[in-house]
């Protein structure tokens, strides 16, 4: 038995080197290189979220305000009709309308308040899961922020 660490106290190689010299169980190797994968998918996604998002534009108030209907007037300024399928009237930031807000953040986004970068994580992964059970695309996962962005910007 050469080479081989002994415990000079008795001359037999001590439990704690013989179990680090046994061979992992398969899976715990198996369980070790998923975690592995998973956390390589979230860093490439924080990774590719990063990058988009240092291009992302700035969006202004006449941007939100674009896109209602188009106002023909006569030559003395007299209104004769409106062009466009969406008239649009819109509100003045007030304390009234905080009642307002707060119904459409509880139903479109609870963590509206709470999320910074304007991605809800949570919101993500529970949507994905719901449309893996469901086999079809019943869940969202886009915040109002989301959602504001691809309405003003992308469409």
């Amino acid at each position: 038995m050469a080479n081989r660490n002994y415990n000079s106290d008795n001359g037999r190689e001590s439990r704690e080197s013989y179990r680090k010299s046994l061979p992992k169980p398969l899976w715990r190797r198996i369980i070790s290189w998923l975690f592995l994968a998973i956390f390589l998918v979230l860093l490439s996604g924080v990774g590719l979220f990063a990058y988009y998002a240092k291009d992302a534009p700035n969006i202004s108030r006449a941007q939100l305000q674009s896109g209602g209907s188009t106002a023909l007037y006569n030559t003395d300024g007299k209104f004769l009709l409106s062009l466009g399928s969406e008239k649009r009237i819109y509100a003045k930031d007030n304390s009234d309308m905080q009642l307002l807000k707060d119904a459409i953040v509880s139903v479109e986004d609870k963590r509206f308040y709470k999320d910074k970068l304007g991605i809800d994580p949570i919101r993500i992964v529970g949507s994905m899961l719901t449309n893996a059970k469901s086999q079809s695309v019943s869940a969202g996962g886009s915040t109002i922020t989301q959602q504001l962005v691809k309405l003003t910007v992308f469409s």
